[in-house]
């Protein structure tokens, strides 16, 4: 994680992004190496790769609010639009204070 995280600093994305996976690869059950790898693969339009470590984060629980909200950000990035807000649908019915879920709903014209 050390390293993805300097590399990240220094602007090295995709080496960021490759540090952070084999950080995965070394300890699949840390959440906070996945959502590194998210983060980073959103920032280079790595979508693919980001809903696939989502997906995993939410099979293992992992915040399933905010996780259904970055999916649904991820598919609206995508062009998704129905999938996004089902995402952001199930995000704000799990946590009905996440504000930014009807937000979301709203940016997607939809109320």
């Amino acid at each position: 994680m050390l390293t993805g995280r300097v590399l990240e600093r220094e602007g090295r994305l995709a080496e960021a992004l490759a540090a952070y996976e084999a950080a995965v690869d070394r300890n699949a059950a840390n959440p906070h190496a996945r959502t590194a790898v998210v983060g980073v693969a959103t920032r280079i339009n790595r979508w693919e790769v980001a809903d696939r470590h989502l997906r995993r984060l939410l099979d293992v629980g992992y915040q399933p609010a905010r996780t259904r909200y970055a999916l649904g950000r991820v598919a609206q990035a995508q062009g998704r639009t129905a999938d996004a807000a089902a995402h952001y649908r199930e995000a704000f019915r799990l946590e009905p204070g996440l504000e930014m879920a009807p937000q979301a709903l709203q940016s997607l014209g939809i109320r």
